[in-house]
């Protein structure tokens, strides 16, 4: 009986996450359907009303509130905003809630209670890739930041009912259409994986890029209203690009960007990739040429994690535990390596020219070589230590600036030395392209599901330094040792002039910069694995070098 009942669950899941262009069940679930709603009676109260109700066969079940969420590696107990706990059985009656520590309550049936509703009110003001917000201008709920879970119960299928005010549209990673308010997950991780836009004034463009549909909703917070034509068309040549390197994922049928404009945000702008979406908050005015750039480079660096952290991801990144930090030393692959490519991707799409690449590379330098926690903390460390320092602003000072270092910066720039290094290795045949894709098929696509959570299995480290040393044709062990796992100095140099540039110290306003120039002297061959690296197509002649014998290694 529970194994038929736990077939019909997953193709009503399969379904389901077909229909809304989500993944279905990784593994299958016997577990009951938990079920969500959210509603906003009072929106300029700041207070969603959620209630969440489980199946019991007479035993306690036990709410807990994330103390942070996936893509934001801080603990920011979301339980401060929880307000107005109730428990109550299926007809309604009363329960008694025993609160077991800042993030959880454990609700006590009666005799003959079957069902358990958990309800309570949560304040949201503030907008951000992270928490949340509801206003007379809109709603918008990141997950994690609204809704508990049913401890031990995170496999179970989700339903959630959406109740807006009326009038306004309802925007997800998973809806099909503006009107709809019932969803359908395979699990908890996924319902918090889908941020939620809501207001009587979002703006809808889509494009098809192979089998999946792309929307790009647009919210502009000011009275007047930019065109929104530029942004969508330049969105869909990043995704083009990003596309050429992996191509569209399999499980993906429906891609939605939520692009806030909100001038003045007292959160700030920020960025949460997720699986079927990612959500975008902008300080700028969609009209502001100024701030365009920063605008593209944000796209570009959340929609890569369509691939890299949300589907290839390291082994400690999902399932989660909710209660206490994740650890892991590879942040500086699922973050720095984004921002590498987040930025390339504004080249291969034709968006910035070479001297624009090249003038934000060298700034990316100028910012490392300005830390002197570069020297003293591995971006490994760094990794594995960002809870203490990233970002969490905390109350008491630090040393954190001397001792620490960015794992966003100093991996997008060993992205950069990575890839040129694999191309000079190969005679420019091979590149960090072939690396991620390697990695993508052999964790992804090729994988079985490890965990309830999604398709495919987390990787290693070490996984990370097999798959260079495989496509470089050479073991880069002792690379690894000094840059990753060690503080010295990047050799920026000898990297950059297998591209046929060099770095040029100068300086700008009493500081020290640095600018990545051509170099005296450069061979075609080096111009040709220039262009090769910008535009995302390898060299015919280092194509044809690597398929000669003993071809697949350069000097």
């Amino acid at each position: 009986m529970r194994r038929l009942e736990s077939h019909l669950l997953r193709a009503i899941a399969v379904a389901i996450a077909i229909s809304c262009g989500l993944p279905a069940l990784a593994v299958e679930s016997s577990l009951d359907p938990v079920q969500y709603r959210i509603a906003m009676s009072d929106p300029a109260s700041h207070l969603f009303e959620v209630s969440v109700a489980a199946t019991t066969a007479g035993e306690p079940v036990t709410f807990q509130m994330p103390a942070w969420s996936p893509g934001r590696y801080v603990i920011y107990d979301f339980a401060r905003n929880v307000q107005d706990v109730r428990g109550a059985d299926g007809e309604g009656r009363e329960l008694r809630v025993e609160k077991l520590d800042k993030q959880t309550w454990r609700v006590h049936p009666a005799a003959a209670s079957s069902r358990i509703v958990f309800s309570y009110r949560v304040y949201a003001d503030s907008l951000s890739g992270t928490f949340s917000q509801l206003d007379e201008r809109h709603a918008n709920f990141n997950g994690a930041s609204v809704f508990v879970y049913v401890d031990g119960r995170k496999p179970a299928p989700v339903r959630l009912e959406v109740v807006p005010p009326r009038g306004w549209k309802v925007f997800n990673g998973a809806s099909v259409s503006d009107d709809q308010r019932l969803f359908e997950f395979a699990n908890y991780d996924l319902l918090i994986d889908t941020p939620t836009e809501m207001a009587p004034d979002i703006e809808v463009a889509t494009f098809r890029v192979d089998d999946c549909e792309y929307r790009v909703l647009t919210h502009q917070f000011r009275a007047s209203r930019a065109p929104t034509r530029r942004y969508v068309g330049d969105t869909e040549r990043i995704v083009r690009a990003q596309a050429a390197v992996f191509g569209m994922p399999p499980d993906l049928e429906r891609y939605t960007f939520l692009a806030h404009f909100a001038p003045g945000n007292p959160s700030g702008g920020d960025g949460m990739e997720h699986l079927a979406s990612t959500q975008l908050v902008l300080t700028s005015a969609l009209g502001d040429s100024r701030a365009y750039e920063g605008l593209l480079s944000l796209t570009s660096h959340e929609h890569f994690h369509l691939w890299n952290v949300k589907r290839l991801r390291p082994v400690e990144l999902g399932p989660w535990d909710y209660t206490r930090e994740n650890y892991t030393t590879s942040l500086w692959i699922a973050e720095g390596i984004t921002s590498y490519y987040g930025d390339l991707s504004l080249a291969r799409a034709g968006l910035v020219d070479e001297g624009r690449i090249l003038e934000i590379f060298s700034n990316e330098i100028a910012a490392l070589q300005s830390t002197p926690g570069r020297l003293v903390t591995s971006v490994e460390r760094a990794s594995f230590d960002t809870w203490l320092y990233l970002a969490t602003s905390p109350r008491q000072r630090t040393n954190g600036d001397a001792i620490s270092v960015n794992y966003y910066n100093k991996g997008e720039l060993l992205g950069l030395l990575l890839d040129l290094e694999v191309r000079h290795r190969t005679g420019n045949a091979r590149s960090l392209d072939d690396v991620m894709r390697v990695m993508y098929r052999r964790f992804f696509l090729d994988a079985p599901a490890a965990s309830y959570y999604y398709k495919g299995r987390g990787y290693e480290a070490a996984d990370f330094v097999a798959a260079v040393n495989e496509v470089a044709g050479a073991d880069m062990t002792d690379w690894f040792r000094r840059y990753v796992s060690g503080t010295e100095e990047l050799d920026y140099e000898s990297a950059l002039g297998y591209a046929g540039l060099r770095l040029a110290r100068e300086r700008r306003a009493g500081q020290v910069g640095y600018a990545i120039r051509e170099a005296p002297g450069a061979t075609a061959g080096q111009r040709a694995l220039r262009r090769a690296w910008l535009t995302g197509r390898a060299a015919r002649e280092g194509r044809e070098r690597a398929a000669r014998p003993g071809g697949t290694r350069g000097a």
